[in-house]
């Protein structure tokens, strides 16, 4: 852990590739499927030959193994709109999304976050980001594959999908007070920390969410509502 809290800064060059992308989806829907299939093939090419320019400038961002992830995510996209899987085979790409994700973190927590920082280290941890992806991509396909949650379940499938952005933003607060917690405490265990520094980052994005952006989406249409209301 450094001396300063993590932010997520680091982030914002793959998010502005994947809005340009995500805009010219609206304006030529057609070029986005080649577009990021080049871009998969730059990142998968730099991934299996020269990874070290995943973590160099000027090809960080076109380089980085997290462009995998558009196409995963436009994989998700195609087979989803093929038709309507069986709920069977949502219980099992879940099953086997579950599976990679967590092989990985469980690689990740054991073998790569006990090697000292060095460039190698930040390397390794960009070669894990495909598997991250690719279990991500099959639990996303099975959901998508389910029936539609009712009752307590759906509302907070709801909330997290509300309170995600404020998930992404917050997390790492939560995540650095636990942390810290832990090492005060000497706590070790690699499985059991790793879900307590998520569920500690996911209730504080919670916490952003409720205490701070919904109460200002809320303040904002309620302010857009003015108007119409003095108009009528």
């Amino acid at each position: 852990l450094g001396p300063q809290y993590p932010i997520v800064l680091w982030s914002l060059s793959h998010e502005i590739l994947f809005y340009g992308v995500f805009a010219i989806y609206f304006v030529a829907p057609r070029a986005v499927t080649p577009l990021v299939i080049i871009l998969g093939l730059i990142s998968a090419a730099c991934y299996l030959i020269w990874p070290e320019a995943a973590a160099a400038n000027p090809l960080r961002t076109l380089a980085s193994p997290y462009n995998l992830l558009f196409g995963m995510g436009l994989l998700v996209h195609k087979v989803s709109a093929i038709g309507q899987p069986s709920p069977r085979k949502g219980w099992l790409w879940l099953l086997a999304g579950f599976a990679v994700f967590s092989a990985t973190a469980s690689y990740d927590a054991t073998m790569l976050q006990a090697l000292a920082e060095s460039e190698a280290k930040t390397a390794a941890m960009h070669m894990l980001t495909p598997f991250y992806g690719f279990g991500a991509a099959l639990l996303l396909t099975g959901a998508v594959a389910l029936p539609p949650a009712t009752g307590c379940m759906s509302r907070w499938l709801v909330t997290l999908g509300d309170a995600s952005f404020s998930i992404y933003l917050f997390h790492t607060f939560g995540i650095q007070f636990i942390a810290r917690v832990l090492l005060t405490s000497g706590w070790t265990e690699p499985y059991s920390g790793f879900l307590m520094l998520a569920a500690f980052g996911t209730l504080a994005g919670l916490g952003a969410w409720a205490l701070v952006e919904r109460p200002l989406l809320s303040m904002g249409r309620s302010a857009k509502a003015l108007p119409r209301n003095a108009a009528a």
